[in-house]
């Protein structure tokens, strides 16, 4: 088996550059939060028959992690997985507003298209399947998102994302990905963690061509790159306060 019941811990200071910000007395994630709990209300009240369905197989999909996937995935993969896509992850309910604004001028002024999706909301579009680029979509997303922000526990949601992702060709979730590579999750690299989740951007078909295997390398490296800087940038600060600290000698 490709997974293993050994968990493996992330080895330097990778998890500290994702850790979350002090909440206390943060007007912006208190606007996030009660927006995000407006909304969540909004779908409720607004709920049809899809959103029941997507209610389920969301709960099907949360017990079947909590069972059998939850202590096989390794925190690595969960620490690269926020790295590269949702870096205020634990800053956010469901919505992240900053990027959804960034994402928005973006595109209106710069005709540039930029990410703004949270975890829940990738996760939602993976459950209903819906990909198209319609602000209709994007709406319920949002939605969605605010219902899965109520109903699954904040540090379950990454794991619950990697479980049904689609990485390429016989990947769907991380127990094919991680057989069709030969990644042994209790023994995964950062390497490796990069590898899976640099096809979350680029999936792998059944027979990638030498372009998808440059994308797909020139993601690993710069996730790779990411992971370095932010380890650096945490060793920085903490040599910083270590160096302003004011001893006292009795």
């Amino acid at each position: 088996m490709i997974l293993s019941s050994r968990t493996v811990e992330s080895r330097g200071t990778l998890g500290e550059a994702v850790r979350p910000l002090p909440r206390e007395h943060n007007f912006g994630i208190t606007v996030s939060k009660l927006l995000t709990r407006a909304i969540s209300i909004l779908a409720v009240c607004t709920m049809d028959d899809s959103s029941r369905i997507f209610q389920e197989k969301l709960r099907l999909i949360h017990t079947r992690y909590e069972s059998l996937l939850k202590p096989l995935i390794p925190s690595v993969l969960i620490e690269t997985l926020i790295l590269a896509e949702d870096r205020r992850f634990h800053n956010h309910f469901g919505l992240d507003l900053r990027a959804i604004a960034r994402a928005i001028w973006n595109s209106t002024l710069r005709g540039k298209i930029s990410g703004g999706s949270t975890l829940e909301q990738q996760l939602a579009r993976t459950i209903t399947g819906h990909y198209e680029r319609s602000l209709l979509r994007k709406l319920r997303e949002i939605l969605l998102a605010s219902l899965i922000d109520g109903a699954v526990p904040k540090g379950d949601v990454p794991g619950l994302y990697l479980s049904v992702a689609y990485f390429g060709w016989c990947m769907n979730g991380i127990e094919q990905a991680c057989r069709r590579l030969g990644i042994e999750c209790s023994s995964m690299t950062q390497r490796q963690a990069a590898s899976l989740v640099a096809r979350l951007k680029y999936p792998e078909p059944e027979h990638p061509s030498p372009q998808k295997k440059k994308l797909i390398e020139r993601r690993v490296k710069y996730l790779l790159e990411m992971c370095r800087d932010s380890t650096r940038a945490i060793g920085s600060t903490e040599v910083k306060v270590e160096t302003n600290a004011t001893h006292f000698d009795f």
